[in-house]
């Protein structure tokens, strides 16, 4: 009854309302749209190439793709280099060399791998190759810095800034406690590649002495406080001092007997290894003050280089 009596009031309720949500949906203003970010594929973002591969030439290497470009071969063996001196914070030390050029050769710049590279570790027999590697660079940039960019500075003059240096290379490095005898840079190859740089003055005195043979090496340690000033002091066996000379060793004849004129005894005495020194040998009784003096080595209380003495 209930149905029959209010179906038609109903049904005019119900198509009324829907009339009305239609009349609102057609009305309504849209929302604004939803923007959805996707991950960017940069390699499609990237515009293609538009190179082709040379005719006739094949010599570089690369390789040619669908769409016809070419892409020359990478040359992944090319050595990572850097021009240490457009990097102030890997040293403690200042460029001085005025004659530094603002862009290094490449064949002059230093591997990356030489940065806190302790190159006192590489060891000649254990590591042939690599130290081969390193000799033969250094020796390169050696020779190029002295030839091209010496500003020819007097020996005196830089000296004492090169011991300055040394001493803070050493006092920055991790490696110096590592060994007894201080080495060139703190045992830093980078701060060695610095150093030869900053000082070829010093480089062409070291190579013209020898190298670690040099008495520059006897000097360098004494400054460095490393050794005593008076190493080298010796005392005869009548009580006469007597300063030996670096890489010599000595032998003493004493005892001398004019009858026969022959010597009856000797003695020997020597810092340097015997393999490789040389033995001199010194008749005290019977030379003249001027021809032991020639024998002798310098006193290195006073600096051959600067001519003054060296202060601890």
């Amino acid at each position: 009854m209930f149905i029959r009596k209010y179906w038609l009031p109903l049904t005019v309720f119900i198509v009324a309302i829907v009339g009305v949500g239609l009349y609102y949906l057609q009305t309504r203003p849209s929302k604004d749209p939803i923007l959805i970010v996707k991950p960017v594929d940069f390699e499609k973002q990237q515009p293609q190439s538009t190179a082709e591969a040379p005719v006739g030439d094949t010599s570089q290497g690369g390789h040619v793709h669908a769409d016809g470009t070419w892409h020359a071969k990478v040359d992944t063996n090319k050595e990572d280099t850097i021009a240490l001196k457009n990097d102030e914070s890997l040293s403690p030390v200042p460029w001085s060399n005025p004659l530094i050029p603002e862009e290094i050769p490449e064949h002059l710049k230093m591997p990356l791998e030489w940065i806190n590279w302790d190159y006192q570790a590489l060891s000649e027999e254990e590591n042939p190759t690599a130290y081969s590697a390193l000799e033969n660079r250094i020796k390169t940039l050696t020779t190029a810095v002295i030839e091209n960019y010496n500003p020819k500075r007097p020996i005196e003059e830089v000296w004492s800034a090169f011991i300055k240096d040394e001493k803070l290379y050493h006092a920055n490095s991790e490696h110096s406690q590592k060994y007894p005898i201080p080495v060139i840079g703190g045992f830093r190859a980078d701060w060695w590649y610095q150093e030869i740089w900053n000082y070829p003055e010093i480089y062409e005195l070291i190579s013209s002495e020898g190298g670690l043979r040099g008495q520059w090496f006897e000097v360098y340690r004494v400054e460095m406080g490393d050794q005593e000033p008076n190493w080298n002091l010796f005392h005869l066996h009548d009580g006469r001092e007597f300063r030996i000379k670096h890489n010599k060793n000595y032998t003493f004849h004493i005892g001398y007997d004019e009858e026969t004129g022959k010597y009856t005894g000797s003695y020997s005495y020597g810092v340097s290894n015997p393999n490789t020194a040389e033995m001199l040998h010194v008749y005290p009784e019977t030379m003249s003050a001027t021809e032991l003096e020639e024998l002798q080595g310098w006193n290195y209380n006073f600096n051959p280089y600067t001519n003054q003495p060296i202060l601890k």
